[in-house]
């Protein structure tokens, strides 16, 4: 993304978990980052009834991200397994031929991190740097310095500056690495022609992904604005009916408010109120159009 739009939008690795309360048998959803293939190094010695509650949230998960499987779990735990002696958070579960390590329920998030670079208390280049190739690094990630990084004079990151900063409105969550996300749900920082033309996707302002509506004289739809409506499928839903109708009023009332052809749309609405149509009698809750 930084070589497409200049952004820096990195996966996050190395955040840790330090409570009991984040332990797998201690909630019910928790992520697991997977090693295909792979026998656990170390995997984690656990009690039966703890073993099957755990692989039964995994091999049940529906989660079909190849690197993290978030999960949910609904059998018991073995209590002995999360008391208050215990200390081993990152659990390793051997699971077929897959080794699934316990993570933080962020890792591998993917951020943009460009709002944090002028506020970052260490310097802007240490969030720069990653992306622009520092010391050979890949770019794609960018490493918490929990413990911090001695030779590099990073000072140790406690998690409160991850939970007090890693939502907020300068570090954006754009998905799970290894999600496929549709180019009309990025965040408009990304979705560029050159993000869509990169990734194969239609750029808002190409010729096929204009919106018309067929009024003789209804003023264009501008497609500069970066915006769009989600349409009804009767055969993929991908945003809930409660979106959907949200959608339409507010289509409705930036058209209403906003627009240019002020009169054709202040005589629609009067018209309206001669012949009422209710969304619910014809099946139309759902539809913008």
């Amino acid at each position: 993304f930084y070589s497409l739009t200049g952004h820096y939008v990195y996966a996050i690795r190395g955040l840790a978990m330090e409570e009991l309360h984040e332990h797998p048998c201690s909630k019910p959803k928790s992520r697991w980052e997977i090693s295909t293939g792979v026998t656990c190094p170390s995997a984690t010695v656990l009690n039966a009834d703890t073993v099957t509650a755990l692989t039964d949230a995994i091999t049940k998960s529906f989660d079909s991200n190849p690197f993290v499987k978030d999960v949910t779990r609904t059998l018991l735990c073995d209590p002995s397994d999360y008391d208050d002696s215990t200390d081993e958070l990152d659990i390793q579960l051997q699971i077929g031929s897959d080794c699934y390590t316990h993570v933080h329920p962020d890792h591998l998030n993917v951020y943009d991190f460009s709002g944090w670079v002028s506020v970052h208390n260490g310097g802007a280049y240490n969030i720069q740097k990653w992306a622009e190739g520092f010391d050979g690094h890949e770019g794609w990630y960018l490493m918490y310095p929990y413990v911090g990084v001695s030779e590099r004079n990073v000072p140790q990151h406690p998690m409160s500056r991850w939970y007090n900063n890693g939502n907020g409105d300068n570090i954006v969550y754009v998905a799970r690495l290894g999600d496929s996300l549709p180019y009309r749900d990025l965040i408009d920082g990304l979705k560029t022609d050159a993000v869509a033309n990169y990734f194969g996707a239609l750029a808002p302002g190409s010729a096929q992904g204009l919106i018309i509506c067929g009024s003789h004289g209804e003023v264009a739809n501008d497609p500069s604005l970066l915006e769009g409506f989600d349409l009804h499928s009767d055969e993929q839903s991908t945003t809930g009916s409660d979106e959907m109708d949200n959608q339409k009023h507010v289509v409705w009332t930036e058209v209403n408010l906003k627009s240019n052809d002020q009169l054709r749309q202040r005589v629609a609405w009067a018209l309206s109120q001669i012949l009422t149509l209710v969304p619910g009698n014809i099946n139309g809750a759902e539809r913008t159009e």
